[in-house]
């Protein structure tokens, strides 16, 4: 047997069934005639029709290969018996020469004799076929098997490029940080489930997509099913945002909405995963459509109820009216949500605007970095104070025994007096930290008293927050109609300089440019905060740096790269806010809210 087609019972073996039909298929293009390969197509056809012509096949091109005659006359049974036709088989049996040879043993389809490669017939010389040997029924039968086989052969190779062209198509659909694959490699990997095709049939807009999905789920193949129970499906736990909780408790706090399902129905990793958000999605759009409507009947003025007109008592005499009463105009009810907001406007100014805080985590981050410095610093003023007292000691020692110190006791001590000047200068930095951290938190809530003073309900401020994956903390984030601010807010003291991108502070009558630029690091906020809203709503929103200077220092500008806002002229700034034109609709700045809402409730 070729060596090719060892390979194909091979994958046959291993269970890649559909690898092994389309390298036959390459195979069949180079030897069309070789009765092997249509015997070894005969037990890995997909249909009945093309193994039982590809086993007619086989006979036609090897009469003597008992193999391919077993298995035909094999096949041909179980298509008679499953009929239930009494037709006799096609087949011509073949009988021994003599009572003493053995019968032929039933090769069936699905027989591994019939795919085994060595598998060795040896054919009685005298059964070796010559141009006698047919019979008029084997001619008919040759006839009819040449004319199955050009009928099923056009077929066949149409199904199979399909397949091909099928498996050959990409998956659009790839998560983050993966490349586009093709159907065919997803597939022999078991990356992808019966789930997913089915989905991509009903959902996906691509019509290749589409149309691939379904020739694969038509064709047998082995895919890996995920099958599950909508109980299930909400114990499975949400990944993202690290959140790390079932998917049905966050869907019914409004922590995953139905963006973030139908992002994870195409894109998550995990197929579980991924059929989860496909059970639940339904469960989602119900719950935002409750929200929807219970909205718009809390919009809707309440309606009076009509007062039942009192009865004339039997002696009172009803007098007719002098002049025609006129009928009683009601007022007009707007017909849309739009329309009724349009007739009774409500100034957001009349309710302050909302602050959401967000967790302690900061604070009690700074704490333990804090205690953390002053524990290695004591630690090395310990050692350090230590070491000094005895070689003190040792000099003390030395001089009221009338001896002369030993000379390698000064340099140590002058080794031990540059550490101990370091670790006193550090504690003054750490207790400084201290100082600029506490005054930092007394100035954002001095910041947002103002601005919440200052602007309406319709603005909304959010409070210490970390976006999941990443280093940077946002001091303040503030979302209103005209778009998102992501404010950094400073309380240092003494003299400084902010011209274009760098920070300068005053020391020794000199300017030195600092390491830590407030400017670097509000412009680092708002590109993360910017590329996390992209990334988890899908809309382009852009984020605004802001500077807040609230510290007792003094801060020159001179062309700064980032706007800087000063704790004094903070009502100067909420005017300019509200005079800003409106790039945010109401759902745009909902959605927002909601993200924005869910970091605060879910920092650690």
């Amino acid at each position: 047997m070729d060596a090719r087609l060892l390979e194909v019972l091979d994958l046959a073996r291993n269970g890649q069934k559909d690898a092994a039909l389309l390298q036959l298929r390459s195979y069949f293009r180079a030897h069309p005639d070789d009765a092997e390969a249509w015997l070894v197509l005969g037990q890995l056809a997909p249909d009945q029709k093309i193994a039982l012509s590809a086993l007619r096949r086989a006979v036609q091109l090897a009469p003597a290969n008992i193999s391919a005659r077993e298995a035909l006359a094999a096949l041909e049974m179980q298509i008679t018996m499953a009929s239930g036709s009494p037709s006799p088989p096609a087949s011509v049996a073949i009988e021994h020469p003599s009572s003493e040879s053995p019968a032929p043993s039933v090769v069936t389809a699905a027989s591994p004799q019939a795919l085994a490669p060595d598998a060795h017939v040896e054919f009685p010389h005298a059964l070796e076929p010559d141009a006698t040997w047919k019979s008029e029924g084997e001619e008919a039968f040759e006839a009819e098997v040449t004319n199955e086989v050009q009928e099923i052969e056009p077929a066949w190779d149409a199904e199979f490029q399909a397949l091909r062209d099928a498996r050959a198509v990409v998956w659009p659909f790839a998560a983050r940080g993966e490349k586009n694959r093709t159907l065919g490699a997803l597939l022999d990997e078991n990356r992808l489930t019966r789930q997913d095709l089915l989905w991509a049939v009903a959902e996906a807009r691509n019509e290749d997509v589409r149309r691939a999905s379904q020739v694969i789920l038509e064709t047998t193949h082995r895919l890996a099913d995920v099958t599950m129970s909508p109980e299930d499906a909400r114990l499975i736990a949400w990944p993202f945002r690290r959140l790390n909780r079932p998917l049905g408790k966050l869907i019914d706090a409004g922590t995953v909405r139905v963006k973030d399902l139908r992002r994870a129905a195409w894109y998550a990793k995990d197929a579980r995963l991924r059929e989860a958000a496909r059970i639940l999605l339904p469960v989602a759009l119900e719950r935002r459509e409750a929200e929807q409507r219970k909205r718009e009947a809390q919009k809707q003025p309440p309606q009076a109820a009509p007062q039942p007109a009192a009865e004339p008592t039997p002696r009172e005499t009803v007098r007719p009216p002098v002049a025609p009463a006129q009928p009683e105009r009601k007022p007009r009810q707007p017909e849309t949500p739009k329309e009724r907001a349009d007739a009774t406007p409500v100034n957001p100014m009349k309710r302050p605007m909302p602050v959401i805080q967000g967790s302690d985590y900061l604070a009690n981050e700074v704490q333990r970095r804090y205690r953390q410095s002053l524990f290695v610093a004591a630690v090395m003023l310990v050692l350090v104070g230590a070491g000094l007292l005895v070689a003190l000691a040792i000099i003390v020692l030395e001089l009221v025994s009338q001896k002369t110190p030993a000379l390698w006791l000064w340099p140590l001590v002058a080794m031990l007096l540059l550490p101990l000047f370091w670790l006193s200068d550090r504690f003054v930095e750490l207790w400084q930290e201290e100082q600029n951290f506490r005054r930092g938190q007394l100035g954002e809530s001095e910041v947002a008293r103002l601005l919440r003073l200052g602007l309406g309900s319709d603005w909304t401020l959010f409070r210490n927050v970390k976006l999941p994956g990443s280093k940077v903390d946002i001091d303040m984030v503030l979302l209103g109609p005209p778009g998102v601010f992501a404010l950094e807010v400073k309380a240092y003291t003494g003299n400084y300089r902010y011209a274009k991108q760098h920070f300068y502070r005053r020391s020794m009558m000199t300017w030195r440019r600092m390491q830590h630029n407030p400017g670097k690091q509000a412009r680092a906020a708002a590109g993360v905060l910017h590329t996390y809203i992209v990334d988890t709503l899908a809309e382009d929103v852009w984020v605004e740096p802001r500077l807040v200077w609230v510290g007792p220092g003094d801060l020159t500008l001179e062309e700064p790269e980032v706007f800087v806002w000063f704790a004094g002229k903070l009502d100067q700034e909420t005017e300019r806010l509200r005079a800003l034109p409106r790039k945010l609709s109401a759902e745009k700045r909902a959605a927002l809210s909601g993200l924005l809402r869910g970091l605060c409730s879910t920092l650690r």
